[in-house]
């Protein structure tokens, strides 16, 4: 990693932006996408900001869950302290929330998106309260992490490792960039494990809705395989996440708390019963009116 900026003085300090070099897995009409999004964006906040959150489809929206998230992460888990990133990091909600955290000294937040970097998270982190002292932006993608073997003390992800096209990679890079004993929060898309390979499949296929030009919701011919999305099971993260050298902790969903799987889940031989209390409670609790589903499952790796 290139130096970092020295730290200015005052919450409200900004770093310079900071430029990786992007490797070439990421999806071309992913990329397009992307560019047709952060158009749309400026238009939706506005260059003063004002409606920054009707911006970055639901996660701004939803900022009450994933704060509540990452603050009882590090109430019970002291995970995020020292030096950190956050990839994938989009609009930059999470590094906002994490800045704000007293143990925290720097929050590194990584997309390959120039403006989501440069024009939409300063915007975020002003209406957040983010310490902005703290966060170094760079432009850069998850595979290809310039910075030291074992120089981060945490890592949080939103929902961004499941457009990577190289996940083994993607997980290589976590691993190497964490000291042992530092823990990555990723808050994930997932499946539950009753779902096949072809249900999966067919999820992929899936085509998406989009806006026409008289403004119109129409179904169109973008599916999530063509934005470089991958549908993963509960299981299937756990199992690429061990494979990749991190001990595993599946605190929750959101804001809540399922310690009964969790501590269940330390158990090999009674994973299949913790499988069945999490999704039971998800399928309770937290989506009723559809039973069980996808949602977004917080998983703790710590590396060992």
């Amino acid at each position: 990693m290139s130096e970092v900026t020295e730290r200015s003085s005052g919450a409200d300090a900004q770093r310079d932006v900071e430029r990786w070099r992007l490797t070439e897995t990421t999806n071309d009409q992913a990329h397009a996408m992307i560019a047709e999004k952060v158009a749309q964006n400026r238009v939706d906040i506005g260059q003063d900001g004002a409606n920054i959150f009707n911006t970055h489809k639901g996660r701004l929206k939803e900022r009450v869950h994933i704060q509540r998230s990452i603050q009882r992460v590090h109430q019970e888990r002291g995970v995020f302290n020292g030096v950190g990133a956050d990839l994938g990091a989009g609009s930059g909600l999470c590094t906002a929330f994490v800045s704000q955290i007293p143990e925290v000294d720097t929050v590194i937040a990584v997309d390959y998106s120039d403006d989501f970097v440069d024009f939409t998270m300063p915007k975020v982190f002003e209406a957040l309260g983010a310490d902005q002292s703290k966060i170094n932006r760079v432009v850069g993608d998850f595979n290809n992490l310039e910075m030291p073997d074992g120089s981060l003390d945490f890592v949080v992800e939103l929902g961004g490792f499941h457009h990577s096209e190289d996940i083994d990679r993607t997980l290589s890079e976590l691993h190497r960039v964490l000291k042992v004993g530092g823990t990555a929060v990723l808050i994930e898309t997932s499946n539950p494990d009753w779902m096949s390979n072809a249900d999966l499949e067919r999820l992929l296929d899936k085509r998406k809705f989009v806006v026409n030009e008289a403004g119109e919701r129409v179904l169109g011919d973008v599916t999530r395989r063509s934005l470089g999305i991958h549908e993963y099971r509960f299981s299937d993260w756990v199992s690429m996440l061990e494979k990749h050298g991190f001990e595993i902790e599946v605190p929750g969903i959101w804001d809540f708390h399922y310690r009964i799987s969790a501590r269940l889940w330390r158990i090999p031989k009674v994973r299949g019963v913790a499988a069945l209390i999490y999704y039971l409670r998800l399928g309770l609790f937290s989506h009723w009116r559809r039973g069980l589903r996808k949602t977004n499952c917080i998983f703790l790796a710590t590396k060992v």
